[in-house]
């Protein structure tokens, strides 16, 4: 299973505006048959919105793109939002190597964590991320590990789909006092060349449901 995320910071005063086109946007395309999701960033020097569009592998990925490129609708949106952007939105493409193995109710909030390993240093990475989400899972924490496939460096993400700020507060001061936690994040930054980029994000458009097997067949192509 692949996702493209598109990132895109509005200028000032257009939060609002870009909002709803990329809420347009997310509606028609699930509308359509496909799987995106829209978020807000809720802390940081300045807002942005992330459009993530779930596909199962490269192929799908090729047609989705062309499709857009065709649709006069998604020409007629970028002439819409380039007045409303800060800069020209950046994207990037993440394979999931390690789905969830259970079903959750609708993420409301989303803790990502992306760690870029130190030189010839990925595999390593690789095997605590996915040996912990494994652990994890297995206690009922929903957590899930992605690989970049567009960056010129190694880079992982980890990602926790919550209900509310409330649960992710919960988990975090759960964390800090957990020693196996501290160890194992000493271990991991062993082979990092930087510390982790946390981000907290709201989620504005969900997903729509996917059976787990369907994600774990698809991560596994």
């Amino acid at each position: 299973m692949l996702v493209q995320r598109i990132s895109y910071t509005p200028a000032a005063g257009k939060g609002l505006a870009l909002r709803a086109v990329l809420e347009e946007v997310a509606s028609q395309r699930q509308a359509e048959g496909y799987n995106l999701s829209v978020s807000s960033r809720m802390y940081g020097a300045e807002p942005q919105f992330t459009v993530s569009t779930r596909l199962e592998d490269m192929a799908a990925l090729e047609a989705y793109r062309a499709m857009v490129q065709k649709d006069p609708q998604s020409q007629v949106r970028m002439e819409r939002t380039a007045p409303l952007m800060a800069r020209a939105p950046s994207s990037d493409l993440w394979n999931i190597i390690v789905p969830l193995s259970f079903e959750i109710p609708a993420a409301k909030v989303v803790q990502r964590a992306e760690v870029t390993p130190l030189p010839g240093h990925s595999n390593e990475v690789r095997a605590h991320l996915e040996a912990r989400a494994t652990e994890r899972q297995a206690k009922g924490l929903p957590i899930v590990i992605s690989a970049s496939m567009w960056s010129g460096a190694a880079r992982f993400a980890i990602t926790v789909p919550m209900g509310s700020l409330v649960e992710l507060e919960a988990l975090a001061t759960r964390n800090t006092t957990d020693a196996a936690v501290a160890e194992w994040h000493g271990r991991l930054n062993q082979h990092l060349a930087t510390s982790a980029d946390v981000s907290v994000a709201q989620v504005i458009v969900s997903y729509r449901p996917v059976a787990v097997r369907e994600l774990a067949t698809a991560s596994s192509r």
